[in-house]
């Protein structure tokens, strides 16, 4: 009886420890940065200019330091406003990017403030 119990209890702890690992595996954050002047930033978790990325979803950490800018994704025909102008602050928006050129600019500035990375497996 003793020996069925440890075994269940075993299991349990196994089974516990799977689900704790499979939660952790969230998707990958991105440090995106806009303003307080007039720059736009996006780097990965080590600090490094995102440049190249696999397709899959990705957690936008934005912070937002100005209030005349925003935040915006673009491949073609999709767009993704992360923040808008008035907003002022951090936000984490988890987005699935596909195979293409992406690039994220600061919609009323655009010309100044944007860059580009590129998604390929």
């Amino acid at each position: 009886m003793i020996r069925r119990f440890l075994l269940v209890a075993a299991i349990a702890t196994s089974a516990l420890v799977v689900a704790g690992q499979i939660g952790a595996m969230s998707a990958p954050k991105l440090n995106g940065t806009v303003g307080p002047g007039f720059t736009i930033s996006l780097k990965d978790s080590t600090g490094k200019k995102v440049t190249r990325l696999k397709p899959g979803k990705y957690t936008f950490a934005i912070n937002d330091k100005s209030a005349i800018h925003d935040f915006n994704l673009e491949k073609g025909s999709i767009h993704k406003k992360l923040t808008g102008v008035r907003f002022k602050g951090k936000k984490n928006v988890t987005v699935t990017l596909a195979t293409g050129t992406w690039k994220f600019y600061c919609d009323p500035h655009e010309t100044s403030m944007m860059g580009t990375f590129k998604v390929a497996a």
